[in-house]
């Protein structure tokens, strides 16, 4: 026993080759418009982290910083202390020479 399905109607024909259309309009045009901007948008992406804001230097240069920044206050602590050492000296050296007795 076979069934027999009457045919389509002309309205569905129709409907469903406009969805065929827009479907290939979607593959086609459309998406090759979306796949050049998608390749540009990488090419300035690239552009940019490299020339731009190359992230790599930056973060390179931040080493480089810190580790002056590091030696610098190594250098300046230790100035400080010897200048510390120095006027405590000083002032030692001072308080002796008003704590001794006048000649006679």
């Amino acid at each position: 026993m076979a069934l027999i399905s009457p045919p389509p109607a002309e309205a569905q024909v129709s409907l469903v080759a406009a969805i065929q259309s827009v479907l290939n309009l979607i593959n086609g045009l459309i998406k090759t418009a979306l796949n050049s901007i998608n390749s540009v948008r990488t090419v300035i992406s690239n552009f940019y982290q490299q020339v731009t804001w190359p992230v790599a230097l930056i973060n390179q240069a931040k080493t480089k910083v810190t580790q002056m920044i590091g030696q610098y206050s190594s250098l300046c602590r230790r100035f400080q202390h010897q200048s510390e050492e120095r006027h405590a000296a000083q002032l030692h050296r001072a308080r002796e020479r008003h704590a001794e007795p006048p000649n006679q």
